[in-house]
């Protein structure tokens, strides 16, 4: 008899694990540019692209993909993983674009010259309220190789 409401609690607390929160549809992405420097951390929001001084780098936050994170007010068996869609721009050699991650590879991605490396992903997701795209805050370290 207390097998039944083990099984359920067991089957809500792995639901609530395993639904990917996916990035809803927002109102159009904040752009802009800002100025960086190397080896300092800088936050974009979706639209928003940086100037890495003293480089010929231009980083471009374009959206976030994925996200499948464990919601902050649930217990799961896996921390989950944010995708990160960036476009890198250089006067040195052709864009590109790079999907890093939050927690699986490839969470950095080396590109002229210089190594752009995920830091952290924000709002952290709670469970129950989807997280707008445009809410979404990337931050980014550029550094050397």
């Amino acid at each position: 008899m207390i097998k039944r409401p083990i099984a359920c609690i067991t089957f809500v607390f792995m639901a609530g694990c395993m639904s990917a929160s996916q990035p809803g549809t927002g109102t159009t992405p904040t752009s802009g540019s800002i100025q960086v420097n190397t080896a300092t951390d800088f936050d974009l929001k979706p639209g928003q692209s940086a100037r890495v001084s003293n480089t010929p780098l231009t980083v471009v936050f374009v959206s976030v993909s994925q996200d499948s994170r464990c919601p902050s007010d649930v217990q799961c068996v896996w921390a989950g993983d944010g995708a990160i869609k960036l476009a890198l721009q250089s006067t040195a050699e052709s864009s590109q674009e790079a999907t890093l991650h939050t927690t699986l590879d490839p969470k950095f991605v080396d590109y002229s010259g210089y190594r752009i490396r995920v830091v952290a992903l924000a709002p952290y997701p709670k469970s129950g309220a989807p997280i707008s795209a445009d809410k979404y805050v990337v931050t980014l370290h550029v550094g050397s190789p």
